[in-house]
């Protein structure tokens, strides 16, 4: 029987290079670990980086340095939006194909122009007006929409009711071309057209010519059955106690004479008893604003200018970029900032919107409240429709998604 020899124990020589071996495979690996830890690290960073608000010099308070403009937040699902309104709890947004109304704060959409007003293609050059009393009963004021646009003299106008939130409209119209409508309440409204005062007592039903106009055609808003206001081209201010059987022109404090005045707002603004009406004075290096403000629905009134270090230029006639939230909380939109007042304008402040979108301006504002608002950016590429609920400082974007059918 062969007996086998047991093994040499290694020598010294090769138990140490057996032990570097070990080593040397001990650090391939955690290199290799490291490696990838990094790489790891460096998606999620960029990944990090790539979210709105998140890049560095993103987190700018009120008052402080402008937020950097977020890359990509032009979201490419959402419709470009041209113009934004909000009253009685229904926000709309309106663009060439249509119109859209929300009423929980933009988190669902529904299409809502009416059929007729939508096959003529163009939907923000005919839709003139939008009004909501309630989620449910609104009125639509369109022009041309029998055939092509024309000059604003020749046009023919026709006014639409929803009693559902904008899910179906019927047509209703007093007699005469164009105008405006205002409805102080449910069924008692009023219509100017370019020569004669309508009122309607059944919600448009039916109207009843009330009186001729001294003035040529105007924009109402009326605070109750007998007391309301008249826009009349870009500088008067015309009044009436009487339900619009007679008209009287109104004469603001300190009102230069034309062409260096002129009114900010078509529709003026009112809470109960209160109007608020901006007004520009022009002349000098830049244009200043002057918010005009009545207690009594429009007999008397107090000019409460801006500062002009904080006077925005807002350029003719551009009433989509002042918005009165309330009866003392307004806001006026400037390029790329906005300010604002809290006390009825008698101090302004300057804020800065972080989350603008990359090379935008603000081309419209819209705020419900001293917190919620809208506004409409305007970039090199689409209009975005944001939200505020933070009283402008944080803006996200909020509008209409648009159809996935389109993409098939």
């Amino acid at each position: 029987m062969s007996v086998v020899a047991p093994p040499e124990p290694p020598r010294r020589d090769e138990l140490e290079a057996l032990i570097r071996e070990v080593r040397a495979r001990q650090r391939r690996r955690l290199m290799l670990l490291t490696g990838a830890v990094a790489a790891v690290a460096a998606v999620g960073l960029s990944l990090w980086a790539a979210i709105p608000g998140r890049s560095g010099g993103d987190h700018a308070t009120n008052g402080g340095r402008a937020g950097a403009a977020s890359r990509g937040i032009e979201d490419a699902g959402r419709v470009p939006i041209v113009e934004v309104g909000t009253s009685g709890g229904v926000t709309w947004a309106v663009n060439g194909p249509g119109m859209w109304l929300t009423t929980n704060g933009g988190r669902t959409w529904r299409a809502s122009a009416p059929l007729h007003i939508r096959e003529m293609g163009d939907v923000v050059a005919r839709v003139e007006q939008v009004d909501f009393l309630d989620r449910r009963h609104g009125w639509l004021l369109a022009v041309d929409v029998r055939g092509g646009l024309r000059p604003a003299w020749r046009r023919h106008a026709e006014l639409d009711w929803t009693g559902d939130g904008g899910r179906t409209w019927h047509w209703t119209m007093p007699k005469g071309c164009c105008g405006d409508v205002s409805f102080p309440t449910q069924r008692r409204g009023y219509f100017l057209s370019p020569s004669a005062t309508f009122t309607t007592i059944d919600g448009g039903s039916t109207w009843k010519r009330v009186s001729a106009l001294p003035f040529s055609g105007g924009t109402p808003t009326f605070v109750d059955a007998r007391r309301g206001v008249a826009v009349v081209g870009k500088g008067e201010l015309f009044g009436t106690i009487d339900g619009g059987r007679q008209w009287t022109r109104i004469r603001l404090p300190d009102q230069p004479r034309k062409p260096e005045f002129q009114l900010v707002l078509r529709r003026v603004g009112a809470f109960g008893f209160r109007l608020v009406v901006p007004a520009e004075r022009l002349g000098g290096p830049r244009s200043r604003l002057v918010v005009y403000v009545s207690d009594d629905g429009g007999s008397t009134w107090a000019a409460r200018p801006m500062a002009s270090r904080w006077a925005p230029l807002i350029g003719s006639y551009d009433e989509r970029r002042f918005s009165a939230a309330s009866a003392g909380v307004w806001f006026v939109a400037a390029r790329r900032k906005l300010v604002v007042t809290r006390d009825g304008g008698r101090k302004w402040r300057v804020m800065r919107p972080v989350g603008m979108p990359a090379g935008s301006v603000i081309g419209a504002i819209d705020f419900t409240s001293a917190r919620v608002g809208w506004a409409i950016f305007n970039g090199p590429s689409q209009s975005v429709l944001m939200r505020t609920t933070d009283g402008g400082v944080h803006w996200k974007p909020a509008g209409p998604r648009a159809s996935r059918r389109k993409h098939r």
